[in-house]
């Protein structure tokens, strides 16, 4: 029974800034803020997904990488490292997990050159945008079931972190900035003037938005253009986060699962 209500305002941002990496057609890369994009094919279809990502002590890897193997309908074989984990907790697992609704994988494997890490589905969507897994990167089922045919053997992609993301279009400067949730990059602030300055940005930019931007952290991009920067062929209400809807919701609702699977 519910005790008690609250609003919660959604917003759609209308824009998103991809990593730096994305550049040539079938190349994938893994944020921080927790979302795979991909560049899926010659006309470079760009998609975005939420996913899951390794919780703070099975961080997941960063680097190059190349998806290896495909699996419909995988079997999880769980680590031994994963068993034991789970002995401590009193959980017992068994060797191998097959198919079906209690494998934590999902219907579908993207299997990839880091030795034990995989893209992969899930059989508790809930968990999907948190950091829960065991270094896999877990997406929702019904955005694995559309990225896994469009992602051959041989695909190229890189696991990066960036937590400050940075992108112009006609003429404004947005930052997009997340949370640094592995702790790996301090003194944001230099890193952000530095890749503006970087980029021939840095003049464009009205440092007092440039300081709240990094200190809120939206995780959605925001103009820090100078106020005296117009646009260049302006397309009214292009570039603004757009509220969606008011959604009901309680002290109840749950904020993180148990870790499951990889």
């Amino acid at each position: 029974m519910r005790t008690s209500r609250s609003l919660v305002t959604l917003l759609a941002p209308a824009m998103l800034l991809v990593p730096a990496l994305l550049t040539t057609p079938a190349e994938a890369g893994i944020g921080a803020c927790g979302d795979i994009e991909v560049s899926a094919d010659a006309n470079c279809e760009l998609l975005t997904f939420p996913v899951s990502i390794g919780r703070m002590d099975w961080q997941t890897p960063l680097g190059e990488t190349r998806v290896t193997r495909k699996v419909k309908d995988p079997s999880w074989i769980p680590p031994d490292s994963i068993r034991e984990e789970a002995a401590l907790e009193g959980r017992e697992l068994p060797r191998v997990v097959p198919p079906g609704p209690d494998n934590p994988m999902g219907e579908y494997a993207l299997h990839l050159g880091l030795p034990g890490y995989r893209i992969h589905g899930t059989n508790r969507p809930s968990g999907v945008g948190m950091r829960v897994t065991h270094g896999c990167v877990r997406m929702y089922p019904e955005d694995i079931d559309r990225l896994y045919p469009k992602t051959p053997v041989g695909t190229k992609g890189e696991f990066v972190y960036e937590t400050i993301k940075i992108g112009e279009m006609n003429g404004r400067v947005y930052v997009e900035v997340h949370e640094d949730i592995y702790g790996q990059q301090p003194g944001r602030w230099r890193h952000a003037v530095s890749e503006l300055e970087e980029k021939g940005l840095l003049g464009l930019v009205d440092e007092a938005k440039l300081h709240e931007a990094i200190s809120e952290m939206r995780g959605i991009p925001v103009d820090v253009s100078r106020d005296d920067v117009h646009l260049v062929d302006p397309r009214p209400g292009s570039f603004h986060p757009q509220v969606l809807n008011e959604i009901d919701t309680d002290d109840t609702y749950p904020r993180r699962e148990t870790v499951a699977g990889g």
